[in-house]
């Protein structure tokens, strides 16, 4: 019953898309889930100039206590599209969502996906206006996904966060003294 796409190694190409367990699961939820999955992936496909990338596909659906959808497309295109969600969740996830939406910039900052853009835009690859909406595309479409729920599978579940880490974050940033100037400090003993 398991997909040959699933049975071997190469996974590469599989995003699975895991919605967290809820009491119900809303049929708009999951069209939500599916269409920023595809957004998302669109997105990077036409970022990086990928044409003739096949659609997303729908190879196994896996029900219980929570939802899976494992989805195949094109490799390369997989790869940005995980890469730009563990991002953007590693970057923002204790942060709420109202603040990550207000400050887009703050969000796409360190972003590879979206630096890419800016270098395609810099390259003139891409107009600035595309590259405006393509990062307003990548941001939203993930955003979209955490909002109705949906992780992919390299994030974990549950994370012990070190604590003692997230504080230095908050530490005041000292500044280094004043290094002496030697041409200073010799004008001082020379002088009668």
């Amino acid at each position: 019953t398991i997909p040959t796409d699933l049975l071997n190694e190469r996974r590469e190409e599989v995003l699975a898309i895991n919605l967290s367990d809820r009491e119900y699961l809303d049929l708009k939820v999951l069209a939500k889930v599916i269409d920023e999955t595809e957004a998302l992936y669109d997105s990077v496909n036409r970022i990086f100039g990928r044409t003739e990338a096949p659609p997303l596909q729908i190879v196994r659906i896996e029900s219980g206590s929570s939802l899976r959808i494992d989805l195949k497309g094109l490799a390369d295109t997989v790869k940005e599209v995980k890469n730009a969600i563990l991002e953007i969740w590693t970057k923002h996830r204790h942060k709420k969502a109202d603040e990550i939406i207000d400050q887009h910039r703050v969000v796409s900052s360190g972003i590879e996906v979206l630096t890419q853009i800016d270098l395609r835009v810099k390259k003139r690859e891409l107009t600035g206006e595309d590259g405006i909406r393509f990062r307003r595309a990548i941001v939203q479409s993930t955003l979209g996904l955490f909002k109705n729920g949906a992780l992919i599978d390299e994030i974990p579940p549950i994370e012990v966060v070190d604590n003692v880490k997230l504080m230095d974050v908050f530490a005041y940033k000292l500044l280094a003294a004043p290094q002496e100037d030697l041409a200073v400090r010799q004008v001082v003993v020379t002088a009668p």
